[in-house]
């Protein structure tokens, strides 16, 4: 009997592409592909270091840096990157919180640099979006946009079942070239059951198994209709229908991949065909991980 989270019987085993050798590169906890240079993409440290982003080429080196005047990383945990009226934009999620208490989370969202190899550049965000989540605080490490939908997308990480929220991306893309700052609320949409660890924990069972299913990253891929849900011990790969959303999708089927490769994984990424999802560790000097995405 073929179980509700899987729709594809084998595995897929990843392919170790790269190390992240950059020794500024100690807590990666999100990432993004770049619209301006395809095969290469955007990371940055979790909360506590520096407001920079760094760029890496398709095996991990780094290429070029960025770093956002005016704002701090309090504690960042994701980033996505998209196209919005023929311009590429990045968001970089500020929106953990370990204790649940932050009445206001933060997303930075700004141009894509023009970059080159080796430069180093200051950049200034476009809009700092203040959020509120209609439930309460949350602590929020998983973050998305699509673009054909119009959605914003925020998975909270300590509820014992994931809350899904949502932004509307038009109203959000509205406030750029008129406002510095807004706040806005994100509406609760739906709690997801299907995101629990896939293999026997005999010692310290439900305690190990909630942990390993809190998620730490997320992204989508809106022309394959592909997104990727990272918890601590799998990632989640779903499919969405012609006619459907991803607040449906997300609580249906998924093709299971194990991560048990990576220390602490808390970043992944779709690479700009959808065609593969990379996936890096809090830690330094480690592999990163890529997988194929599947055929539904």
């Amino acid at each position: 009997m073929q179980s509700k989270l899987s729709w594809a019987q084998t595995p897929v085993r990843p392919e170790v592409i790269g190390t992240l050798e950059e020794p500024r590169l100690v807590e990666v906890s999100g990432a993004a592909f770049s619209n301006k240079k395809p095969s290469w993409f955007w990371v940055h440290n979790d909360g506590g270091h520096p407001a920079d982003l760094y760029l890496l080429d398709g095996l991990g080196a780094l290429q070029a840096e960025v770093r956002l005047i005016g704002v701090a990383n309090r504690d960042w945990e994701d980033m996505a990157s998209f196209q919005w009226q023929q311009q590429s934009f990045l968001l970089v999620a500020d929106t953990g919180d370990n204790n649940q208490s932050r009445a206001i989370s933060n997303l930075y969202l700004l141009r894509e640099p023009n970059v080159q190899t080796g430069s180093k550049q200051r950049v200034q965000v476009d809009l700092r979006l203040q959020v509120r989540y209609s439930k309460g605080p949350r602590d929020c490490e998983a973050v998305a946009v699509d673009v054909k939908e119009g959605s914003i997308l925020l998975l909270s990480k300590r509820d014992r079942m994931p809350q899904l929220y949502q932004l509307d991306l038009a109203s959000v893309m509205s406030f750029i070239g008129h406002r510095r700052y807004a706040q806005v609320q994100a509406k609760y949409q739906a709690s997801l059951t299907n995101l629990k660890a896939q293999f026997r924990l005999p010692l310290f069972g439900p305690l190990l198994g909630y942990f390993l299913s809190r998620p730490t990253a997320m992204d989508i891929h809106a022309d394959s209709a592909t997104a990727v849900i990272l918890t601590y011990g799998h990632v989640f790969e779903f499919k969405k229908s012609v006619s459907g959303s991803w607040i449906e999708a997300l609580q249906g089927q998924a093709k299971v991949h194990r991560v048990n490769q990576l220390p602490q994984p808390e970043a992944i990424a779709l690479d700009r065909r959808g065609d593969h999802f990379y996936v890096m560790s809090e830690s330094s000097q480690t592999p990163i991980l890529r997988w194929q995405t599947s055929a539904r």
